[in-house]
Formats: C-alpha cells, structure tokens, sequence
C-alpha cells in the first residue's frame, strides 16, 4: 500500500519538478555561473503549491485514483488466464472462471482498495502541498544563499589566482 502511494507521490513530484529546475543552467568546465535572470514565471512555485494543497483538487485526484483502481480491479482476467495455461500448462494453480475479474481473483481487501488509494492520496498530496509551499516560501532564501555562495566561491578563485602570482 505504501508503495503504490510512493509510487504515485513520486510521479508528483516528477511532474513538478521540471515546472521548478528550468532556471537552472549548467555550463562544465567553464567556471561561469549562468546570467542572472528572474524565473519566467516567478509565481509558478506558488500556484502549484497552491494547487497540490487545494483540499478540493485533492478530492478531485483522490476520485480519479478511485475511479481508475476501480476500473482495474473490474478487468476481466479469465481470458488471460487462459491463454497463460494454454502457454504453458499447469502455471495457474487455481480453477479461474472465464468470466473473473481481478478483484474476484485478489484478496478479501481488494474491495476496499479504491477508496484505500484515495484516502491514501489525499494524504499524500496533503504532505506533497504543505512541502510544496514551504519550498516556495524558502525559494527567495535559496536564491540568496546561491547568490552569496557564487561571490564567496568567486572571491576565493580571485585569491587563489593573486596567490599564485
């Protein structure tokens, strides 16, 4: 269960993850910091911080996840189950109907899956949203700690080049 919701927190976050690093420009070997240059979009952080935190868009995510889980466990597996014993006899060990369906084939829990999943992601995306605005909230103090670090990092390639002369 945790990892399903793992799975689905880290989809989340790889999806807004490219909203956050298209600032960011490496250049090896070169030594240069890339130009300042304010975000595109300064407030993007913030309107997805917002939205992952919106108690209402994680209704609306946690019924699609319902939805969908739903949708799975409703699939029917006899037929491939079937062709699996027709592949290579004597891999399915229980009698399967034709007309079975993959929750009829889970555990006694699997009824409560759906709504497991999306109780699940409400919370996930409850944790996702607080942290999301808290790094929105830090950004401005990232920058600046960048910005300083940068001069520092500079001044020291400056002294060491003094010294070698």
């Amino acid at each position: 269960m945790r990892s399903k919701l793992g799975v689905i927190g880290i989809v989340l976050l790889g999806v807004s993850a490219p909203a956050m690093a298209h600032d960011i420009e490496f250049r090896p070997g070169t030594g240069v910091s890339a130009p300042d240059s304010a975000p595109e979009d300064a407030d993007g952080v913030n309107e997805i911080a917002e939205s992952i935190a919106d108690p209402q868009m994680q209704d609306r995510i946690a019924s699609a996840v319902e939805i969908m889980t739903r949708t799975v466990m409703d699939m029917p597996v006899g037929p491939l189950v079937e062709s699996i014993e027709k592949a290579r006899p004597g891999t399915v060990k229980r009698n399967i109907p034709r007309d079975a369906t993959l929750a009829d084939i889970a555990d006694r829990d699997a009824k409560a899956l759906p709504e497991k999943l999306g109780e699940g992601s409400r919370q996930m995306l409850s944790m996702a949203g607080s942290l999301a605005q808290a790094m929105a909230a830090m950004m401005p103090e990232f920058e600046r700690m960048g910005r300083a670090m940068e001069e520092s990092f500079k001044a020291a390639k400056t002294q060491a080049r003094n010294a070698r002369n």
